[in-house]
């Protein structure tokens, strides 16, 4: 728990929240109420001793809620479950706002309409990625045909423990891939889809073609 503690005030900060009644406790918000009604009848001592008890309890209840939420952090933690870790983050760091940044032109200038813009990035892009055919290199050449193969490096077929260990490595609640398969699937059945996904990968392997969904 200190962990999350000293690893969030680090990263993300602190905020002072606004404590809506919603979220208090039953006897906060009557210490609350009761204090509105003093500031009402003018009772300044009064409101005075309910605003020290108010921060006090508001203090306390604040405490046991990011303790809750770290505790729940923790649970998702242990059962591979990062869902209750990037709800609490994104709620402790709040709203920010979007800062958008103009995409210039070559000159500096910014460009002022959406056609602007894409003519921009075409023209980006198309110096970015259109590059011409490399020269020969004699050098790289005469490297490749000395280079030795490195007996650590395994260049054997994949085992089915090799697959197994794999699925074992996929994390709950990921987005599925083309294949629409969700890593869930994968896990809670993974013997028989280790053993079809083994089959699969030899004959990849052996042929060097993937075969067609």
């Amino acid at each position: 728990m200190k962990v999350y503690h000293s690893t969030a005030s680090e990263i993300i900060g602190f905020r002072k929240f606004r404590i809506s009644s919603r979220g208090l406790q039953m006897r906060l918000s009557k210490c609350l109420k009761t204090k509105l009604q003093h500031a009402r009848d003018t009772t300044y001592d009064e409101r005075k001793r309910l605003q020290g008890v108010f921060r006090a309890k508001a203090k306390e209840d604040r405490e046991r809620y990011y303790n809750n939420l770290a505790d729940e952090m923790e649970e998702g933690l242990l059962r591979n479950d990062l869902h209750p870790a990037y709800g609490a983050v994104r709620h402790m760091k709040g709203s920010s706002t979007a800062h958008i940044t103009p995409v210039r032109k070559k000159d500096g200038s910014p460009c002022n309409s959406h056609e602007e813009l894409l003519s921009r990035w075409t023209e980006h892009y198309s110096e970015a990625l259109n590059h011409p055919t490399a020269v020969p290199c004699p050098e790289l050449d005469g490297q490749q045909s000395q280079a030795v193969d490195d007996p650590e490096v395994s260049v054997d077929a994949p085992t089915l423990d090799e697959v197994r260990v794999a699925i074992k490595k996929l994390k709950f609640g990921r987005a599925a891939g083309r294949d629409a398969i969700a890593p869930e699937i994968l896990k809670l059945a993974i013997d028989p889809t280790s053993r079809i996904l083994h089959q699969l990968f030899a004959s990849v392997w052996a042929t060097g073609k993937v075969p067609c969904a």
